[in-house]
């Protein structure tokens, strides 16, 4: 997968229908998948639906979504509106500017001349600075993998 919700959409597609021929059931893991509660939700919000019946919108605030036996999906902690992952860093590191740009969020074409994306982000600003980073931001998104994991490992692992 190369990012985005279109991938995304197309991952859980194929998963329902390749994990049946999984031949080592129960997994002992679950498959967490985390999105940006944005717009891009909604490009995925029929997917959801209708392989899984789960219902998930900008405005749907379960800590996390099973979509089916291992399957999992989380958002970014909902806060008034849309939350992107890169909101859960301290201010400082997205206000970063490299090379003369700042960081875009938006999903859509950004002027490369002024801006840089998400990808360029977690190369050149996340990772070179990692040690200098404070993830507690991060507590909320990793409280909600947390409970989907503690879901899994208590649930009836065979999909619906």
């Amino acid at each position: 997968m190369r990012g985005g919700t279109a991938d995304l959409s197309s991952f859980m597609r194929s998963y329902v229908e390749h994990s049946k021929n999984f031949i080592h059931k129960p997994m002992k893991y679950p498959v967490i998948l985390v999105v940006d509660n944005d717009d891009g939700l909604k490009k995925l919000k029929d997917t959801v639906r209708k392989y899984f019946r789960v219902q998930l919108d900008i405005n749907t605030k379960e800590s996390f979504y099973h979509l089916c036996e291992n399957l999992y999906l989380v958002k970014t902690p909902e806060d008034g509106g849309e939350t992107y992952i890169e909101d859960l860093f301290p201010e400082k590191w997205c206000n970063y500017e490299l090379n003369g740009k700042r960081l875009d969020t938006s999903n859509s074409k950004i002027d490369v001349s002024k801006f840089y994306g998400k990808a360029y982000f977690a190369n050149y600003v996340v990772k070179p600075n990692a040690s200098k980073i404070d993830f507690s931001g991060f507590d909320s998104l990793l409280d909600r993998i947390s409970l989907a994991i503690i879901e899994y490992s208590k649930k009836d692992k065979i999909c619906e």
